[in-house]
């Protein structure tokens, strides 16, 4: 096993470094495994952070009226989300959605909001699914579909109706 010196002075080998000196081979593992854990969910964060401020530019844009550029950043938030994080797929198939709905694409918009909706059903998520279910609801009204408006705000009802009776409890 070859060791070289640090500027410091200190001997660094395969088994020692900047977790200390003559490690078990166990420990070592642990420790890496550890480390790529740690460098793992930082970088599932950092993307997180990228489609959550896609997401807020593509709103901000949105209520400037500015559709293509709020498309073009909803888009972009999609685009980063990971596979397993059914949070960010509903948020920004949501985001997505009220874009569509408001160039007038109403058919993608309402089918992105629905599954919004849906993906958090499955779930445990409870507060998250509000988002999705008023702007649902909101949109169903405004193409003066009631009674279709009245079952998402009726869906929503029992979320929040239900969330808090377990507050009480």
């Amino acid at each position: 096993r070859k060791s070289k010196q640090t500027p410091h002075g200190r001997c660094m080998s395969a088994r020692s470094g900047v977790w200390g000196t003559n490690l078990s081979h166990e420990t070592l593992r642990r420790r890496v495994i550890r480390s790529s854990a740690q460098w793992w969910v930082a970088s599932a964060a950092v993307v997180s952070l990228a489609t959550g401020v896609a997401l807020l530019l593509a709103q901000v844009l949105l209520g400037q009226g500015r559709l293509d550029d709020a498309e073009r950043f909803a888009l972009e938030a999609r685009e980063t989300v990971g596979a397993a994080d059914v949070s960010s797929d509903s948020t920004t198939r949501l985001g997505l959605g009220l874009v569509r709905a408001a160039q007038g694409r109403d058919d993608e918009g309402e089918q992105l909001m629905r599954e919004a909706a849906e993906i958090l059903r499955r779930t445990g998520f409870r507060r998250h699914r509000i988002a999705p279910l008023e702007a649902l609801a909101g949109f169903l009204h405004s193409r003066g579909r009631e009674d279709e408006a009245r079952e998402a705000e009726d869906a929503l009802g029992s979320l929040v109706g239900a969330a808090a009776a377990s507050q009480r409890a």
